[in-house]
């Protein structure tokens, strides 16, 4: 009975070891199953904190764009006010170069009719020349945008004056 014994305990035994080999190699399996796992979820979080970071960045771009709509339609009627404010003084200055013109031709048939005229004639020709060297410095700056309307009403005044002396 000893030796069914002895054989039967061999046989537990070699069982025992069978299922100990089993259950290591199981957890063999389960240690890199874990470890494969935790891989996983540091590349899952590595993606999700990117997705954030990109998320984030769109936040604060979407968020500037909102930012710059305004100023660009500032910056819009800001051209609109020059680009109104370059015709407006355009054309006046025009208009004050066709009162130049007309006073011109006045001139002209002024010193023809009377020589005794000539020196106030004379005069009134320099202050045409002085105001029209004024009005041609006056392009440039109101072309660029510049408001020149104080000089613009004192050449004004000075073709006024001129065109009193005349009549």
């Amino acid at each position: 009975m000893e030796g069914k014994y002895d054989e039967r305990f061999d046989e537990l035994t070699g069982l025992v070891q069978k299922v100990a080999g089993r259950v290591d190699e199981m957890q063999l399996e389960m240690r890199d199953m874990r470890k494969e796992t935790g891989e996983m979820w540091t590349e899952l979080r590595s993606h999700a904190t990117r997705f954030d970071r990109i998320e984030a960045v769109l936040e604060v771009a979407s968020g500037r764009q909102l930012d710059v709509i305004p100023k660009v339609i500032e910056i819009q009627k800001d051209v609109n006010r020059i680009s109104q404010t370059v015709v407006e003084q355009s054309a006046k200055m025009i208009q004050l170069m066709n009162r130049l013109d007309t006073l011109d031709r006045r001139l002209t048939g002024l010193d023809a009719r009377t020589e005794r005229l000539d020196k106030r004639i004379v005069e009134m020709e320099s202050e045409l020349k002085a105001i029209r060297k004024t009005m041609d410095s006056l392009i440039d700056p109101i072309l660029d945008g510049k408001a020149l309307w104080a000089n613009i009403r004192h050449l004004e005044e000075r073709i006024t004056r001129l065109e009193e002396k005349v009549t």
